[in-house]
């Protein structure tokens, strides 16, 4: 085949795709005739070609065809201002309306200490809320966005190594209310042959190249170690993550009947009836939408919510309060970084040295003397010490299937330890367990009996 044929045969291939993944779910192709679209640009050779595409299909379907492009002031300005110039000339070549949005210099950073996130989180923060706006005004029925193929990789692979659950770990969907990717199943190689083939001139942000960035080193790092190590690994992780969104649809199902109603700013209640008769996979999706309603920002272990869901009765630490009380179950936010005393079982997240509640038990964290590592002890009011882990660590009463790593090797049940320890049955569930991300261990010490600490 030869080079020519097979940049005819890309260009015709995108050109297909994007027909077929323009429109919103639930929208035809004939619907959007005479409407308004509004296409997200950048500058760089993802959207420039999609709004090289997009112009065409606007051609032959009639629809009307609006761009905007965001400055986020967060690079030197000869880059963030010579793109949205960019954007501008593209737009007067095929007579097309721009509307260049710029950000006041350090709002990113102001938004980003606000929303207790990252400057990425902050900037897409921003700049979706500017397409929002933007597309109320023209009425679109359209938000074109040029994510890929390559993007939804980078998304999965994200989004795995960052621990999410299935509601989440399915990567980007091609459409969502009136945002849409006519790329979506587009490779980051025929994007960069397209554009070739078209003289599509576009800008390369000088960031893409920053490895400090957690996405940058995925697509710089990870993806080409794969492609090496196993071909055709994208596929198969793409076919995963679609299966999974057939799982979070049906998730998102049972969700849409259950509802929170607000008992203050910072609560939320529901009814116990309801909770209780969902699978474990639906509470803890449950009480993740809580979270998002009450607009946390911390990052709340897993773990807090897999201990509340499997029937601990209150559950807190990470400004967090979860608790089942007339056989109701609330979610409160607190700042009191779990130092709430528990009943019937308790959960404390443990971010910083400080006073905290094991149970019944008080306990002082503080940095441990003679370490030139960031090691820490817990000591209770009697001054019996334990130690030493790192920070965060999770303190938590036990769990009858608490297993442990044996001196020869094998799992060792905590029932065994206890048992050997002489632990009279009403006293187990007041020695804690903790967890931090070296080890894992029960703290006897406090209550007199030995430490149990297991490198993990």
């Amino acid at each position: 085949m030869s080079a020519g044929f097979f940049c005819y045969e890309v260009m015709i291939d995108i050109l297909s795709s994007a027909q077929k993944f323009l429109c919103p779910q639930g929208v035809s192709l004939e619907e959007l005739q005479g409407k308004n679209l509004l296409a997200a640009v950048s500058g760089g050779i993802d959207s420039m070609v999609m709004l090289d595409v997009l112009y065409k299909l606007s051609c032959h379907f009639g629809f009307f065809l609006h761009v905007i492009t965001v400055n986020h002031n967060i690079r030197p300005d000869e880059e963030s201002a010579g793109d949205a110039a960019l954007v501008e000339r593209k737009c007067v070549d095929y007579g097309l309306p721009c509307s260049v949005c710029v950000l006041r210099k350090g709002l990113v950073s102001e938004t980003s200490r606000e929303r207790g996130k990252g400057i990425e989180e902050a900037a897409r923060y921003l700049r979706y809320k500017a397409f929002d706006e933007h597309a109320k005004k023209i009425a679109a029925a359209a938000v074109c966005i040029a994510h890929n193929r390559n993007d939804r990789l980078e998304t999965i692979l994200q989004r795995f190594l960052q621990g999410a659950g299935v509601l989440s770990s399915s990567g980007m969907r091609q459409s969502r209310g009136i945002y849409t990717r006519p790329l979506f199943d587009v490779p980051r190689s025929d994007i960069e042959a397209y554009a070739a083939l078209n003289g599509i001139e576009y800008r390369t942000d000088s960031t893409n190249a920053d490895n400090s960035y957690f996405r940058n080193r995925i697509r710089n790092r990870l993806i080409p170690f794969l492609n090496e190590l196993e071909p055709g690994w994208d596929s198969a992780v793409i076919h995963g993550a679609e299966k999974n969104l057939i799982t979070a649809d049906d998730i998102n199902i049972q969700l849409s009947q259950i509802r929170w109603s607000r008992e203050s700013d910072f609560s939320l209640r529901l009814p116990g009836r309801d909770f209780e008769k969902c699978l474990f996979s639906i509470k803890t999706a449950v009480l993740y939408e809580g979270l998002s309603i009450l607009k946390c920002q911390r990052r709340i272990p897993y773990s807090m919510i897999a201990d509340f869901s499997s029937g601990t009765r209150k559950v807190s630490g990470a400004g967090l309060i979860m608790e089942r009380r007339y056989g109701d179950i609330f979610l409160s936010l607190s700042e009191s970084f779990g130092t709430e005393k528990q009943e019937h079982g308790f959960y404390t997240f443990v971010p910083c040295p400080g006073k905290y509640f094991a149970g019944e038990e008080s306990v002082t964290i503080k940095k441990a003397e003679n370490s030139d590592r960031a090691l820490y002890i817990a000591e209770n009011e009697a001054g019996c010490v334990s130690g030493m882990f790192m920070l965060p660590v999770v303190i938590r009463s036990a769990s009858t299937s608490d297993s442990f790593i044996s001196s020869s090797g094998g799992k060792k049940l905590l029932s065994k330890i206890f048992s050997e320890w002489r632990v009279p049955p009403e006293k187990r569930s007041s020695i804690p367990v903790f967890e931090d991300c070296e080890n894992r261990g029960v703290w006897g010490s406090l209550f007199g009996y030995p430490d149990w600490f297991v490198k993990i």
